[in-house]
């Protein structure tokens, strides 16, 4: 039987970590492989993207990337998808300058 464990998680390592992901997927990549991972996402493929390792008791959770886009409203193909990832990221950094 599993056993159940609660890490505590920084939430601006969180936050950060996933914005590097959206930027490692979707802004640094060559214009074919981040279409190519829009494709997967959008099909419903969980892409692995790494993992989290727990200082105090070296618990591995894996960090997997997935596409829920049950609030995105007009048409769904990637050039509107990375409009909004990149619109979504110049909003993060705005509200992170505003933390400083």
């Amino acid at each position: 039987m599993a056993e159940e464990q609660s890490i505590n998680i920084d939430s601006r390592k969180l936050f950060n970590l996933g914005v590097n992901l959206l930027v490692a997927g979707f802004i640094r990549q060559k214009p074919e492989d981040a279409k190519k991972l829009f494709k997967e996402l959008k099909q419903g493929v969980q892409i692995s993207s790494g993992q989290l390792t727990s200082e105090q008791t070296g618990m591995v959770i894996p960090i997997k990337l997935e596409l829920d886009r049950s609030e995105y409203r007009g048409q769904f193909n990637f050039p509107n998808f990375e409009i909004s990832v990149k619109t979504m990221l110049q909003k993060f950094e705005t509200e992170v300058r505003k933390d400083k």
